[in-house]
């Protein structure tokens, strides 16, 4: 895990420190994975915060998004609002998806479950 950290650290903050933005087929999985290795209500993992502002500019107009995707993003919305609730991370994150795209995770979610 911990190389996959590193590498991902210089992915995004390369040694030259021009930031560089994931992919956008993937920013949702990897958030995520990093997403489900936190204990609930705490951020253990500095890369995070990072990832949830690349999160929040997530566009992908050419590919709407999958269940499986809408279900993971459900699960993040989850974890950000409790770590809004608690003061761990600014309130600006508490809107860190469009509501219509929240709304429609949560749908996905509630009919899965």
């Amino acid at each position: 895990m911990l190389s996959y950290l590193l590498a991902l650290k210089n992915k995004i903050l390369p040694a030259g420190g021009k930031e560089e933005m994931l992919d956008a087929q993937r920013i949702i999985s990897i958030v995520w994975s990093l997403v489900v290795t936190q204990k609930p209500g705490t951020i253990s993992n500095p890369l995070l915060p990072k990832l949830l502002v690349q999160l929040a500019s997530f566009d992908r107009p050419e590919e709407p998004l999958s269940k499986d995707e809408l279900l993971m993003l459900h699960q993040i919305n989850v974890y950000v609002q409790d770590l809004v609730s608690k003061d761990m991370v600014p309130v600006q994150f508490k809107e860190i998806f469009p509501q219509a795209v929240a709304k429609l995770a949560t749908n996905v979610y509630e009919a899965w479950d």
